[in-house]
């Protein structure tokens, strides 16, 4: 199952995502700032819920006119069970996240994306082009086998999970990565030395905002974090003076000593460090929240920057994936019946 889990992980980190909401209206669509598209509510039909009970055809979400039935929607649901609960307990699903949001709410907007994710992208497949292949659809269909003896077996046909339910949705999640790797198959590779370099460096960071290295938050103003960061760069330039012992005495880093990734929030950090020579100090860098030194200690981490060459191609890969997702998005409309949803007790499945 390495690809199923593989494409798991890709569409819970995909950077567009549906937003569960109750609204009636139609909305704007493409949200620039936050990169969300608004679902549409959806009424339930009469006979969508017999005795209590939400029918197995009864349709949760419907994506550009593809409907996602109860019994499939549950496959999505007892995965993510089975997966928490095996690392937790059933417990998990009371623990609140936030205010007026349980661990099982948060849950079910996951398998909410998730799903509507998968159907976007099997538009997005009609559209470049990308199909399963007679020897793919035979692994998938033992891969979906090899999932419903270990997960949906003893629930002995619950929700109407069938072989054949789960194969749909092993089918989607093949298919998804597959049209990821045709979407992106043309990224440019070549990553420049300078982006990929990793240098380490000890660093002395004295801040006039956010958390020292206790946990305790900062409340020095800036004048005096410049103070204490120039009194740092003084002691430095003592005889018989390590970059470390000044480092224990000012700074509020956590760490002495980091890796310095591409993927570091502070571009202008990472610009300072790449430019230092092996055993070279930096001069006082300004940050937003306060002043740092940094000290190199080896230019280039040559198992670290392997990693990085691969994380930067992945970002581009996933950027490139991300405006042809946003494109497919758009031309959909999305569904959600809200009361079903409602009625799903994931701790109690």
């Amino acid at each position: 199952m390495k690809k199923i889990i593989k494409y798991s992980a890709l569409v819970l980190l995909m950077a567009t995502t549906v937003v569960f909401s109750g609204c009636k209206e139609k909305e704007t669509g493409i949200d620039e700032n936050n990169n969300t598209k608004q679902a549409l509510n959806k009424k339930m039909n009469n006979d969508d819920v017999v005795d209590d009970k939400i029918q197995d055809d009864a349709v949760m979400i419907s994506v550009g006119g593809i409907d996602v039935t109860y019994s499939e929607a549950m496959v999505y649901v007892m995965l993510y069970k089975s997966e928490y609960e095996n690392l937790m307990s059933n417990d998990i699903w009371a623990f609140r996240v936030e205010k007026g949001k349980t661990f099982e709410h948060a849950a079910k907007e996951c398998v909410i994306n998730q799903i509507v994710r998968s159907k976007v992208i099997e538009y997005g497949a009609q559209k470049i082009g990308v199909q399963i292949e007679p020897d793919e659809k035979i692994e998938i269909e033992d891969k979906a086998i090899e999932c419903y003896e270990k997960v949906f077996k003893k629930l002995e046909g619950k929700y109407g999970i069938t072989q054949a339910v789960v194969k749909d949705v092993m089918y989607d999640n093949y298919l998804a990565e597959k049209v990821y790797e045709v979407a992106t198959n043309e990224v440019d590779v070549v990553v420049k030395d300078s982006d990929s370099r990793v240098p380490v460096v000890k660093q002395i960071e004295v801040l006039f905002k956010g958390y020292d290295k206790d946990g305790h938050k900062i409340e020095r103003s800036k004048q005096t974090a410049h103070e204490l960061i120039v009194e740092a760069s003084n002691k430095l330039k003592l005889e018989d003076t390590s970059f470390s012992e000044v480092a224990l005495e000012y700074s509020d880093a956590k760490d002495i000593e980091v890796i310095v990734k591409s993927d570091v929030k502070n571009k202008s950090y990472r610009k300072a460090a790449t430019a230092l020579n092996e055993e070279e100090t930096s001069d006082i860098l300004e940050m937003s929240n306060g002043y740092c030194i940094l000290y190199c200690v080896k230019e280039n981490d040559e198992e670290h920057q392997r990693e990085n060459i691969e994380q930067i191609i992945t970002k581009r890969q996933d950027d490139i994936f991300a405006k042809a997702y946003d494109e497919w998005l758009n031309k959909n409309d999305i569904y959600i019946v809200s009361d079903l949803w409602n009625m799903v007790n994931i701790a109690d499945c």
